[in-house]
C-alpha cells in the first residue's frame, strides 16, 4: 500500500500542491516553517480525518480560509487503486472513498494505514501510559474486527460505573461491575492474543536501533489470575474514595526498562527517540504481518536529536520495513543517507512544493 500522489489544499501554509510520490522514500526538505510537515499532515488526514499536530481543525486550515482538502490515489495490494478524499470545515468532516461518502474516520483508517514518528516521539516513553495504550489499541483495531466494538462497549460501561462511584448515594454496583468485567475481559483477551507478538516485533527492531539492552513488560491493569470481576469487587471502597475505577484494561501499560529503571530516565534523548521510533515502526509492521496491508510511515524532522550514526540505523530499519516513507528534514544531505536509487526529494519553501530533479 502506498500513495501515488498527494493533493493538498489549504493545509496550514500550503494553499495548493499536487505531489507525485515514489513507493519508497520521499523526502521533503526546507527551512523551518516552510510547510514540510503540512505535507505529512495531509497524508495523516487521509487516514484519520485529523492532524497529528493539533486536535482542532481550525489550527490546520490556512489562515483566511474556511476549509481544507486532501486527496490521494492509494495503490493497494495486488495493484488495486482507491481514491480517497477528505474535507474539513470547522468540526465537520466529509470523506469519500472511490466517490462514495463514508460516515466515520474508522472507515478511512481501514482504507489507508498510516503511522507517524513525531519530532517529540520520546513522549511515548515519558508522558504516561495513555499514549502507549492508544498505540496498542491502534494495532488491535486493525488486526481484530471486533475490537473496536468491544472497546467502545467497555468504555461506555466504565463511564457509567465511574459516574456511579461519584454519586453521593450510589446504587448497587453489581450490574455495572458485571458489564465492565464482561467487556473488559473480552478486550483483555484480544490484547493477550496479540501483545506478546507485538513485543517480539518491537524487540527485534529496538535491538537494531538502540545499543543498550531494553526490557519490555506489559501490565494488564488488573490481576488476570483472579479476573476483573474480583478485582472490581475488591477495589470498590478505594474506587469509591477515588471517584473512578482503578483496575481494568484501561489501566494497562507497556513499560520499557533499562537495567531495572524506566528507559526514559536512563536513555539519552537520541536513544529515547530511537526507542520510541521502534514502537511506531513495530506496530505498523505487526499489522502488515497479520493483515497483509502495508502501512505508510511518516517521519517528521528525522534529524532532530539524532547523530549521523543513529540516523543511519533508523534509515536501515525503514529500508528493511519495505514501506512507503515520507520524511521531513532541514538537511538536504539526508537524501544520500536514505536510498538514492529509490527516493524522491522535494524542496518546500513558503508553502510551495517542488520536486528536485536528479
Amino acid at each position: 500500500m502506498y500513495l501515488e500522489q498527494l493533493e493538498v489544499e489549504n493545509v496550514r501554509i500550503i494553499q495548493t500542491a499536487r505531489i507525485s510520490l515514489t513507493p519508497r522514500f520521499n523526502l521533503f526538505i526546507g527551512p523551518n516553517g516552510s510547510g514540510k510537515t503540512s505535507c505529512l499532515e495531509a497524508a495523516y488526514l487521509l487516514s484519520t480525518g485529523k492532524s497529528f499536530r493539533s486536535p482542532r481543525a481550525r489550527d490546520v486550515i490556512t489562515h483566511g480560509s474556511d476549509f481544507l482538502r486532501a486527496g490521494t490515489v492509494v495503490c493497494g495490494e495486488e495493484g488495486r487503486r482507491h481514491r480517497i478524499g477528505v474535507e474539513r470545515s470547522g468540526s465537520a468532516l466529509r470523506a469519500r472513498v472511490d466517490g462514495q461518502e463514508v460516515r466515520t474516520a474508522a472507515r478511512l483508517a481501514r482504507e489507508l494505514l498510516v503511522v507517524v514518528v513525531e519530532p517529540d516521539c520520546q513522549r511515548l516513553l515519558t508522558d504516561g501510559a495513555e499514549i502507549r495504550r492508544r498505540l496498542l489499541d491502534w494495532v488491535m483495531f486493525h488486526v481484530e474486527r471486533d475490537y473496536s466494538q468491544l472497546h467502545t462497549r467497555y468504555r461506555r460501561a466504565l463511564k457509567q460505573r465511574n459516574a456511579m462511584l461519584r454519586n453521593e448515594s450510589p446504587v448497587d454496583s453489581a450490574a455495572w461491575d458485571t458489564e465492565v468485567a464482561e467487556a473488559g475481559e473480552a478486550v483483555a483477551a484480544i490484547r493477550d492474543q496479540h501483545v506478546p507478538r507485538v513485543l517480539e516485533a518491537l524487540s527485534s527492531i529496538i535491538s537494531e536501533l538502540v545499543e543498550r539492552p531494553i526490557a519490555l513488560r506489559f501490565e494488564h491493569g488488573f490481576d488476570t489470575q483472579t479476573g476483573l470481576r474480583a478485582a472490581l469487587k475488591q477495589a470498590w471502597s478505594r474506587d469509591r474514595s477515588l471517584g473512578y475505577t482503578s483496575s481494568g484494561p484501561h489501566r494497562c501499560d507497556l513499560r520499557l526498562e533499562t537495567a531495572g529503571e524506566s528507559a526514559h530516565s536512563v536513555l539519552s534523548r537520541g536513544e529515547g527517540k530511537l526507542a520510541a521510533a521502534s514502537l511506531v515502526v513495530a506496530q505498523g509492521l505487526y499489522v502488515k504481518a497479520r493483515t497483509g496491508l502495508t502501512p505508510v510511515i511518516l517521519v517528521d524532522d528525522l534529524g532532530a536529536e539524532l547523530d549521523p550514526r543513529s540516523r543511519g540505523r533508523l534509515f536501515g530499519a525503514l529500508r528493511d520495513a519495505q514501506c512507503q516513507v515520507l520524511i521531513t528534514s532541514v538537511t538536504p544531505e539526508l537524501l544520500l543517507e536514505a536510498d538514492p536509487d529509490h527516493a524522491k526529494s522535494f524542496h518546500v519553501e513558503r508553502g510551495r512544493v517542488e520536486e528536485v530533479l536528479k
